[in-house]
C-alpha cells in the first residue's frame, strides 16, 4: 500500500473514531492496530491529526480500489465497534461512502452498518472469552501464590496478542507484527 494513501486512510479512520465526540478505548486500540500494520509505528494515531480540515483532502487522496475498500470496511468497523452507529458516525460514513464507493447506492450505508454491528458483536464475544480465559489462567497459575512476574507478563502478553489479532480480524487485516 502506498504510504501516502495509507496515511490518508488512517486520517479517515481517526475522523470516524472521533465522530461522536469521544475516542473510546476499543477505538484507540483498533487505530493502533492499523497504525502498527501500516506504519510499524507506536505513535498514537489520534495524535497525528489535530483537526478536521484535512478530512476531505484525505478522502481525495485515496485513489486505489484496494485502499478505498479497506478504508470503507475499517470505517464501518470503527463506527460499529461499540455496538451501535451514532448519527454523527453515520454522517461521517455517508461522506466516506460518497467519496470511496460512489458506485454503491447510498442506502447501502445503513445495510452495511447493520451487517458490521453483527460482525463486531461476534468478535467482541470472542474477545470477552479470551479475557475470561486469561482470568482463569491467572487464577489457576496464582493458586498457592506461585505466579512469578515473568509468568504474569507472559499471560498478559498472550492476551494482548490475541486482542490485536481479533482487532485485525475485525478490520480484515493480516495480524500486526509484534
Amino acid at each position: 500500500m502506498d504510504r501516502t494513501e495509507a496515511r490518508a486512510s488512517l486520517r479517515v479512520l481517526v475522523e470516524v473514531a472521533r465522530a461522536d465526540g469521544k475516542l473510546g478505548g476499543d477505538q484507540k486500540r483498533l487505530l493502533d492496530v492499523v497504525a502498527i500494520h501500516e506504519y510499524e509505528d507506536d505513535e498514537p494515531p489520534e495524535s497525528r491529526f489535530d483537526d478536521g480540515r484535512d478530512f476531505a483532502r484525505a478522502l481525495a487522496t485515496i485513489r486505489s480500489a484496494e485502499v478505498r475498500e479497506l478504508t470503507w470496511k475499517a470505517s464501518l468497523t470503527l463506527a460499529t465497534l461499540d455496538g451501535k452507529c451514532t448519527e454523527q458516525e453515520h454522517a461521517v460514513l455517508t461522506r466516506i461512502h460518497e467519496a470511496l464507493v460512489p458506485e454503491e447506492p447510498l442506502d447501502a450505508v445503513v445495510e452495511a452498518e447493520q451487517a458490521y454491528v453483527e460482525r463486531v458483536d461476534e468478535i467482541r464475544e470472542t474477545m470477552d472469552r479470551a479475557t475470561l480465559d486469561f482470568l482463569h489462567q491467572m487464577s489457576s497459575a496464582s493458586g498457592g501464590g506461585k505466579l512469578t512476574q515473568a509468568e504474569y507478563e507472559q499471560l498478559v502478553s498472550r492476551l494482548a496478542q490475541k486482542k490485536r489479532e481479533l482487532y485485525a480480524l475485525a478490520l480484515s487485516l493480516p495480524p500486526p507484527r509484534r
